[in-house]
């Protein structure tokens, strides 16, 4: 460990007198991937709505406030401030324009580029007949798999010669596979296909083969109608309490994003196996108000009751169907589902009302758990919520207030100050009951999980700097007024962030970091009468990124954590230096990184998001003690096509295996691949 860190400092060296690649997204997604790997599955569909509004720019002088609301780099204040400025000074039409526009700086002004043009403020037509002239499709092949042997395929083979007492095993091989169809025409048309097959999964005599299958066709601004989705859709309202389908991100480094942007009605375009509905929706522009009506019927997995027979104990939201008990639990419960939204939308006040009806084909058991006593139970789930947002000046006052069949209580409220171009701070409330829980929820809280009653309240500051340094914290202090899993007793919890980022010059930056948590948990599992005792998280980063000239960019980090809990202190390090070449007359991207990690156990683990082909997450928790090496090679060979090949490796230190039960691999080592195809036509 002492070598690893004389090895950075002497990489970091020389960036100390000379400094960042410009973060955009993926620094944004970086930030909101730090949390765990399971966000991974949330970054996919965001990454691909980036890249549209990058491939399809927005007309600046048309856009309204919802088209405006979908650029990634724009908060509600500079979104309303464009619609005055072009309300009074007419059509902008230069970049260097926007500089002039209140609350947009410089670093604003130059990323809105990226996703808008300055054209007329007549919208452009273009006739339907040339519909396959203008538009483009997006086609995608990926493959990827772990090279050494886990238990479960070993299972499998042992299985298929013809042993019968091997237990669980894995029904399909180890590969896995994607494939994604996108086709768009101009801003008005989108059709896509998304086929997944996981390890261990079985190919399937339909549905293309492929364990998962989704598909949409989605109308955009046409006369009066503001979309018509059929297929599978997405359904995003209000604050996330009573109807919010597509998964969420909750506290980060980005810390002023409390607030939820609801887009309506949108396709489904992840790999998200259960998060979803199947069916038809519209939304139609009545003036100044949007109505919003849907239909779905699908089923989705569920774990049949042992206690009663007919019933279903849960739903599962894994998406694999690998052994035989996860292939009977695959699409086994029915779910019909109606729900519509009326919104209002003025200048500067907007209120919303969401209706959903939820009815399942067989009740629902929850487990006799006592922290699962105020989970939903029966066949009929209901939620009726009202949203609303005022702006005023420099202050947004937001929230939604909502109530389920049980007539379980939530809310979540709060308030955006932007009290100049160099201070915005965001204070956020929210009051969930116990009794209070929804098919599809996901209000910025801290806690997903239904049944806790969580109450909490959340500070976020932004502070920019006049050097250009700029500062990110937030203060989250919440409580559970019920039990929940590990937590025998109501609990409470805080969590602190503070992010620096110090731009040394045009092309380095370094970032600092640190957090701390700290939350009640049960002392011991094998007390008769569990106690509470307090678990405390510390983690402390420092992160370094230098451009040195149009072909080379380099990335050092250190990272730092401790964790403590029934007077056991654990600690974890991690190191990594990662390398990216250019070759622009060849169109070749090379990314390489060597990382060093060592740490107590898995209660010191340390989260690092990784690079990947397009499309692809990789955030890997790094735990005991090793090393890991990855390499991304992608070649554009062709104006239409690209390629791109990644491989990692990871060595643990005195391990014998890793993983556990069907994932175990013999051995102290892991090598997986992956290959990826795209073509753009």
């Amino acid at each position: 460990m002492k070598n690893g860190l004389l090895f950075l400092l002497c990489l970091i060296a020389p960036y100390l007198v000379d400094g960042q690649t410009p973060y955009e997204v993926e620094m944004k997604l970086e930030s909101l991937a730090d949390v765990g790997e399971d966000e991974a599955a949330n970054l996919t569909q965001l990454a691909e709505q980036y890249q549209h509004i990058r491939e399809h720019k927005i007309n600046i002088n048309t856009a309204d406030k919802s088209m405006l609301n979908e650029i990634p780099c724009l908060n509600a204040f500079q979104v309303h401030n464009i619609l005055q400025y072009r309300k009074r000074y007419g059509a902008i039409r230069h970049p260097y324009e926007l500089n002039a526009i209140h609350t947009i700086d410089l670093n604003t002004a130059k990323t809105l580029t990226d996703y808008v043009y300055f054209g007329k403020s007549e919208a452009k037509k273009i006739p339907w007949r040339k519909m396959f002239d203008y538009g483009k499709h997006n086609i995608i092949t990926r493959w990827d798999r772990v090279i050494q042997e886990r238990e479960g395929f070993q299972r499998r083979r042992q299985k298929a010669s013809g042993e019968n007492d091997v237990g669980s095993y894995y029904v399909g091989d180890p590969n896995r596979y994607v494939f994604r169809h996108r086709f768009s025409f101009s801003r008005h048309l989108q059709f896509g296909i998304t086929a997944e097959k996981d390890p261990g999964e079985k190919w399937r005599s339909s549905g293309l083969g492929f364990d998962f299958v989704s598909s949409h066709i989605s109308l955009s601004n046409i006369g009066s109608l503001k979309r018509l989705v059929v297929g599978d859709f997405q359904a995003q309202f209000g604050q996330g309490l009573a109807l919010w389908s597509s998964l969420a991100f909750n506290k980060s480094a980005m810390t002023l994003n409390s607030k939820r942007y609801g887009r309506g009605l949108l396709p489904s375009s992840g790999v998200n196996e259960n998060r979803y509905y199947r069916g038809v929706g519209a939304t139609i522009d009545c003036g100044l108000v949007d109505a919003t009506l849907f239909f779905s019927r699908k089923h989705v997995d569920a774990s049949f009751s042992n206690d009663v027979e007919g019933t279903f104990s849960g739903l599962q939201q894994s998406g694999l169907h690998r052994t035989p008990s996860e292939r009977a639990s695959r699409k086994a419960l029915g779910i019909s589902s109606v729900g519509g939204n009326l919104h209002f939308s003025g200048s500067n006040l907007s209120i919303g009302a969401t209706v959903i009806a939820n009815k399942f084909d067989a009740p629902l058991v929850p487990p006799p758990q006592l922290y699962r006593a105020n989970q939903f139970s029966g066949t009929n789930r209901h939620n009726i919520s009202v949203d609303y947002q005022w702006l005023l000046r420099g202050v947004q006052v937001y929230g939604e207030a909502a109530v389920n069949e049980r007539r379980g209580f939530a809310s979540a409220n709060g308030v955006y100050v932007n009290v100049n171009k160099h201070l915005i701070f965001n204070l956020h409330h929210r009051n969930i009951a116990p009794t209070y829980d929804a098919l599809f929820m996901a209000p910025f809280s801290e806690s997903q999980a239904s049944g806790s009653g969580e109450r909490g309240t959340y500070l976020g500051i932004q502070w920019n700097h006049r050097n250009g340094i700029t500062s990110n914290a937030y203060a989250d202090h919440y409580q559970f007024r019920w039990l929940r899993f590990r937590a025998s007793a109501p609990t409470t919890g805080s969590d602190y962030v503070w992010q620096t980022v110090f731009p040394i010059n045009t092309s380095t930056s370094t970032y600092s970091r640190m957090r701390y948590q700290q939350r009640d948990i049960n002392a011991e599992d094998t007390e008769m009468i569990r106690s509470l005792s307090t678990e405390r998280r510390l983690s402390v980063r420092q992160h370094l990124s230098h451009k040195m000239d149009d072909h080379w960019e380099l990335a050092s980090r250190i990272e730092y954590t401790n964790h403590q809990h029934r007077h056991q202190t654990k600690n974890g390090w991690l190191l990594y230096q990662e390398i990216r070449y250019r070759l622009p007359q060849h169109r070749m991207i090379f990314t390489m990184r060597y990382a060093l990690f060592d740490t107590d156990d898995y209660d010191a683990r340390i989260y690092a998001y990784e690079h990947d082909v397009l499309y692809a997450f990789s955030i890997p928790a790094y735990f005991n003690r090793g090393t890991r090496f990855y390499v991304v090679y992608k070649w554009q060979f062709s104006d239409r096509a690209s390629v791109w090949l990644r491989y990692a490796h990871t060595r643990f230190h005195q391990a014998e295996s890793i993983g556990s039960g069907l994932n175990r691999i013999s051995g102290n080592r892991m090598d997986d691949v992956r290959l990826q195809l795209r073509i753009v036509l």
